[in-house]
């Protein structure tokens, strides 16, 4: 196994805790006998545009090392060119916040992260591809509209120092404005439409988000489908007795709330929304949604 790797580090992630951890976990790496080039980033985007140069000049290993957003980064530098490229590979250290993706494999510590990355072991997982009014974005774990995306900035704006915590604290303080939309969803090659009111919709590759809610239980990173999951809307009272379930996966018991497995979707209806995808905050207009089976070759 080549063990040559290039390391996008994001040092503010995790309320800056990944910058602290970065170094120790790096030259770990080196002790196991990898070469790595660190890069770090500088702002807001600056890991897709690292990751993207380094691919142009023939790196084919990489490493994030950060939370899922810095994840999401990284791959939107890689992809998709790398559709095309075989010999690319991933891995994530997770020293963010939420680190969803990778509880999906057992991991949720750094030591566990390095030891299989390490170890060479590849898993290839589905990348779901989000095409928009002006282009396409890629994402490993959830894509979700109203009541999560406005949750997200919150807990971005004001919470995120306080880890896991900081987004039951988001979810607690937007319950005074619950939003309600419609839109129609047509699935998989608009064999079925639905009109669907809501006040969440969530499209999930893995079973994680927010560190530990575990938002689609039944999901798999590498069935060539993601799961949606589809809030009705619900009163105050109703929403704060059913939101605890979410941590155990118990919430799609719940006769207002839907989860189903698809490969692609369709929007009409939507214009700017507020979407929140990996964790990250975007503001736009969704039109589609489809699964990439097996595109990207992880070192897990």
């Amino acid at each position: 196994m080549n063990k040559e790797c290039v390391a996008i580090v994001n040092g503010a992630a995790g309320a800056g805790r990944c910058g602290k951890l970065a170094n120790e976990a790096l030259a770990e790496l080196k002790e196991r006998g990898w070469h790595v080039e660190r890069l770090n980033t500088t702002a807001k985007g600056s890991a897709t545009l690292l990751a993207r140069n380094a691919m142009k000049e023939g790196k084919r290993c990489f490493l994030s090392v950060g939370g899922d957003g810095t994840t999401y980064e990284v791959l939107n530098g890689l992809f998709p060119e790398a559709l095309e490229d075989q010999t690319l590979r991933f891995g994530i250290l997770p020293l963010g916040t939420g680190n969803s993706f990778l509880r999906d494999f057992g991991i949720s510590d750094t030591k566990a992260a390095l030891e299989r990355f390490d170890s060479g072991k590849e898993r290839l997982v589905d990348l779901i591809e989000l095409r928009h009014e002006h282009g396409l974005l890629f994402f490993l774990n959830i894509f979700s509209i109203r009541f999560s995306a406005q949750v997200g900035a919150l807990r971005n704006r004001y919470f995120k120092a306080f880890g896991h915590v900081g987004y039951a604290m988001a979810v607690l303080t937007k319950l005074a404005s619950i939003p309600q939309k419609t839109c129609h969803v047509w699935h998989e090659n608009d064999e079925k439409h639905d009109k669907v009111d809501y006040m969440m919709f969530s499209v999930c590759n893995s079973q994680f988000t927010g560190g530990t809610m575990h938002m689609a239980p039944d999901a798999k990173v590498d069935d060539g489908k993601f799961n949606v999951v589809h809030v009705e809307p619900l009163s105050v009272l109703d929403l704060l007795r059913t939101f605890p379930a979410i941590y155990q996966g118990r919430h799609l018991a719940h006769t207002a709330i839907h989860g189903y497995a698809c490969k692609s979707l369709r929007f009409e209806g939507l214009g700017q929304v507020d979407v929140m995808i990996d964790g990250e905050i975007c503001r736009l207009k969704p039109l589609t949604l489809n699964t990439l089976p097996r595109a990207l070759r992880l070192n897990v």
